[in-house]
């Protein structure tokens, strides 16, 4: 061999292994995790075969970064190295009881060494509601991982079906990964429902809503794919809930113990080591109660529907939102909307809060069987302070998220408390707010695809957004109320799309309502004017734009972009669609610079237009849509 050959041999065997160091984290998520120390009995443990096929379509470099999966001057861009890293990493299916009584055959040169687990929670579809035979049905844990000190759990959906699965305890037997026979029993997942989750989910991230978020997107072929999630916690209430409703103290010590310790350990929780443990719980219990007023409040005024129910099992601990199969952003407020689950109907927006003081009592109930060792009825717990705690921390939120949705930021919000009058004023334009976002139109209750709904009569996003405009001329010294503005040009401007002859008559015989809200608004900012200088006035202009932007991702929107978007996966090249998706991201946070790399190959000239336009156009179309 010459010098030459030697030469370019080492330069390859060097670029090897500096290829191999650069993503050797990911080797470390390999089915290990903390939460197998509390037994078996808290999952179900599955072999794991490499599928060696796939493409990603999807990556979410930042997320990657922050977790320190990449280093932070990673280039935002695939490339061979990585995706065949990540497809090692993520390609891949249980082998279940099936495979198992089958005896399917596989090359077990490509069996994983470790067994990964699928936990087991409370689960509303099951008919045992104690949690013996639910869980993660479609979804196993990869495993996790540590990095500047906060500890990521990583999960994969759509790798097979587990004996938790809904359809699996219907039929009382083992099933077929594919198998379509049977509701919640195939173990997949569809690609475009994984890109959804990948918008959607960084779209609120981004908003300020605790979430899961999409790591990655494998696509299999033939329309499905692997989803992989990470979050700095994925337990949901409904782990916890399992063993109190199974009356497992033993079991439920352990489990919470393990939360609360990861909530330390991630900064989330602040516990003296010197605290006893009933110390501890407390403070835990106080944690969950204001985090989950706070995330209730925060839906019910961004109009994000969450389907919350006793068992918890679609929200995180933290409490944020998990699993994005049946969250609904509405561009409007569609209260009266209830998903259809095949055999009940979910809860509609307005009913969350009812639900979730029902999580909470279920918590108080869960730390008073910790403390005293003696599980007392629910009941029990209607009126016990920490219910009192949650109702004020609720209505605390409420008013905090309302003034937000008026363009009052918490500080701006915390300062205008000290104007005289002010709360009376606040209260009272939240209290016609709030009457003219339920009105609905004389259609009456329609079926819509996935439920039933009835259909609101204003978009009070766009009130907030141009009201100001129409009522006040900010060309002055101070902000001027205009008087012109009647109740006919407020409904004109602010009638949805689904508004209709009858429902102009109407509002013109019920006009007091709409000029008692005019009334309370012009009062309330008037009032702010005169402690605020004009430029504080025009940022508040400046900044319910931001907040209600003109195009908005509400579910239609999504369906319809990522439509467009697989559609465009057999023409368009991959890195192409992952700048879609990045852009998209960003243009919905409001950024008009995209957080690449500089040293990133992406560049506009390379982005489809006509695919970028209809993304867009979608987002204006199915601005008022579920």
């Amino acid at each position: 061999m010459g010098f030459k050959q030697i030469s370019a041999k080492n330069a390859e065997n060097k670029n090897l292994n500096k290829s191999s160091s650069l993503y050797e984290k990911f080797d470390t998520i390999d089915g290990t995790h903390p939460f197998k120390l509390l037994g078996n009995q808290a999952y179900v443990e599955y072999p794991v075969i490499e599928l060696n096929k796939g493409k990603i379509i999807y990556f979410n470099f930042a997320l990657a970064k922050e977790m320190g999966l990449l280093e932070k001057h990673h280039e935002n861009l695939m490339n061979q190295d990585l995706e065949e890293k990540l497809l090692k990493t993520f390609s891949i299916q249980i082998l279940n009881e099936y495979d198992i009584l089958t005896k399917k055959k596989y090359n077990k040169k490509f069996l994983k060494k470790n067994k990964y687990m699928a936990t087991r929670y409370l689960q509303l579809q099951h008919k045992n509601k104690r949690g013996a035979t639910s869980g993660d049905g479609r979804s196993i844990w990869n495993g996790f991982i540590e990095h500047e000190g906060k500890i990521w759990d990583i999960s994969s959906r759509g790798t097979g079906v587990t004996m938790l699965s809904p359809g699996a305890a219907e039929k009382k037997k083992p099933l077929q990964t594919g198998n379509t026979n049977t509701g919640y029993g195939c173990g997949q997942a569809e690609v475009d429902e994984l890109l959804s989750s990948a918008i959607m989910s960084e779209n609120l991230y981004n908003k300020g809503f605790q979430t899961e978020r999409v790591l990655c997107v494998v696509d299999l072929g033939d329309g499905y794919g692997i989803g992989v999630r990470a979050g700095l916690n994925l337990i949901r209430p409904a782990h916890v809930f399992l063993y109190m409703k199974q009356n497992k103290l033993s079991e439920l010590r352990k489990i919470v113990d393990y939360v609360i310790d990861r909530q330390i350990k991630n900064d989330k929780l602040q516990v003296r080591k010197n605290y006893f443990p009933l110390q501890k719980y407390q403070i835990f219990l106080n944690y969950f109660i204001d985090n989950l007023a706070k995330f209730t409040a925060q839906c019910e005024s961004d109009y994000l529907f969450v389907w919350m129910d006793w068992d918890g099992d679609n929200l995180l601990i933290d409490p944020g939102i998990i699993d994005y199969g049946s969250i609904r952003h509405f561009g409007v407020c569609h209260d009266e909307y209830r998903y259809d689950d095949v055999d009940r109907f979910s809860t509609n927006l307005k009913e969350q809060k009812l639900k979730a003081k029902f999580i909470v009592k279920e918590m108080i109930q869960t730390i008073d069987f910790l403390r005293s060792g003696n599980k007392k009825n629910i009941s029990y717990f209607d009126h016990c302070p920490e219910i009192a705690r949650f109702n004020n921390k609720l209505n605390a939120y409420e008013n905090e998220f309302f003034a937000k949705k008026i363009g009052l930021d918490n500080k701006e919000f915390q300062k205008c408390k000290k104007i005289p009058n002010f709360k009376k004023k606040f209260l009272k334009l939240k209290k016609n707010f709030l009457y003219l976002e339920s009105l609905k139109t004389k259609k009456g209750k329609i079926n819509v695809p996935d439920g039933v709904n009835q259909l609101p009569l204003f978009n009070m996003r766009k009130v907030s957004r141009e009201l100001p405009n129409f009522l006040f001329n900010f060309d002055s010294q101070k902000a001027e109320i205009d008087r012109d503005f009647s109740v006919d040009d407020f409904y004109q401007h602010f009638s949805t799309k689904y508004a209709t002859n009858k429902d102009e008559k109407w509002i013109k015989k019920k006009a007091h309502f709409v000029r008692k809200f005019l009334h309370a608004y012009s009062l309330l900012f008037l009032q702010i004017n005169k402690f605020s200088n004009i430029q504080k006035m025009n940022q508040f202009k400046d900044q319910v734009k931001k907040i209600h932007p003109e195009g908005f991702l509400t579910g239609n929107s999504l369906i319809h972009s990522v439509d467009d978007m697989i559609q465009g996966l057999s023409k368009h090249n991959r890195h192409n669609i992952q700048f879609i998706i990045t852009k998209l991201i960003q243009y919905l946070s409001h950024s008009s610079t995209l957080r690449l790399n500089q040293t990133s190959t992406f560049d506009e000239n390379y982005l489809d237009k006509a695919l970028w336009n209809k993304i867009v156009m979608n987002l204006h179309e199915f601005n008022e849509e579920i």
